[in-house]
């Protein structure tokens, strides 16, 4: 008799696996095999707790050491590698490769207090896809940097794709040839550049072409390594919400290229030397609204191109401007309407 029910309690445990394992192969075998090996989503393993908490990838955690002057590359490295966003915490942590940041966020604790100091040949971030960089200073050694760097050369922050919803924000960018680059065929794609600053650098503080639906909130340029310079370039769909420039030495201020329907709104130049014009535009449609000239030394606000004894006209137009020194050229050549000028 206890045999049989022994034999019972058996064949029950075997009815009950052979069910469990029927129910398991239903519902997850073709979830499984809808993945192709590239398809499986990487395991995050995080450090630390906190890193465990907060979701962030401590660098510190991974081997990275503030103030010491060495390389902290491969820490950076190790902490991307677990497919998490970045944390870097108070201090000055120097790398010499690019960091490529794809779909991720890259944190500090403020612009003052957390800092990249790269010595890469070209650029110090490359980021691409949904990705956030805030909260730090991007600045390349002085020994990296000649002062005589030209497009695409150190460049602070590399854009490689940027997608919806990405963004550059609470960012420090000092001792650059470029701050921020986008030049690629598609350009930046519904990104905002947000509470930025650009200080020492030798070739553009933002260079952007063919951008769509790209927004630049609160960016203070000041001063630069040179006077032969123009330390925006725009092209695309771009919106200017706030602007200003403090003590900054250039030929133009902001060049506007191949623009489309272009807004700039609230643009302050403080004291600012432009050897050309404040604005240099070719025949792109733009609108200008709120410009403020504090301590005028330049030509004109706004200048067309020259070419070949061409004359361009542009359809774009000035709203308001504000001077306290004396009458403002609005534009040498071509034609650009005023509606309001104050003194």
């Amino acid at each position: 008799m206890k045999k049989v029910k022994l034999l019972l309690i058996v064949n029950i445990i075997q009815i009950v696996l052979l069910i469990g394992s029927i129910i398991a192969a239903v519902i997850i075998l073709p979830n499984v095999m809808l993945f192709s090996n590239k398809d499986i989503p990487a395991v995050v393993v995080l450090g630390t707790d906190i890193d465990k908490q907060s979701g962030y990838a401590q660098v510190t955690s991974y081997g990275a050491v503030p103030n010491d002057g060495k390389d902290d590359t491969s820490a950076f490295k190790k902490a991307l590698q677990t497919n998490a966003s970045i944390y870097v915490p108070v201090g000055t942590y120097d790398i010499r490769e690019t960091i490529d940041i794809n779909d991720k966020s890259i944190k500090g604790c403020g612009a003052a207090k957390t800092v990249i100091r790269s010595s890469a040949k070209q650029n110090a971030i490359s980021v691409s896809g949904n990705a956030v960089v805030e909260d730090l200073t991007i600045e390349f050694s002085e020994k990296s940097i000649s002062g005589n760097e030209k497009s695409g050369e150190r460049v602070a922050i590399l854009d490689n794709g940027l997608t919806n919803g990405s963004m550059i924000r609470g960012v420090g960018f000092k001792n650059v040839g470029t701050g921020f680059l986008s030049n690629k065929d598609k350009g930046a794609f519904c990104t905002t550049i947000e509470a930025v600053t650009f200080e020492n650098f030798s070739y553009k503080a933002i260079e952007i072409k063919n951008a769509l639906s790209v927004v630049i909130r609160s960016a203070t340029i000041g001063k630069s390594r040179g006077s032969k310079l123009v330390p925006i370039s725009l092209g695309g769909v771009v919106s200017v919400e706030s602007i200003s420039f403090n003590a900054t030495e250039c030929e133009y201020a902001i060049e506007l290229k191949n623009t489309n329907s272009t807004y700039i709104k609230n643009v302050l130049f403080d004291n600012i030397t432009a050897s050309k014009g404040f604005i240099k535009c070719d025949s792109a449609l733009f609108t200008l609204q709120t410009v403020s000239v504090l301590g005028k030394n330049s030509e004109c606000l706004i200048s067309v191109n020259d070419q070949a004894n061409k004359n361009l006209a542009t359809d774009g137009s000035v709203l308001l401007v504000y001077s306290d020194c004396g009458d403002v050229t609005v534009c040498k050549d071509g034609k650009i309407t005023c509606d309001t000028l104050l003194k």
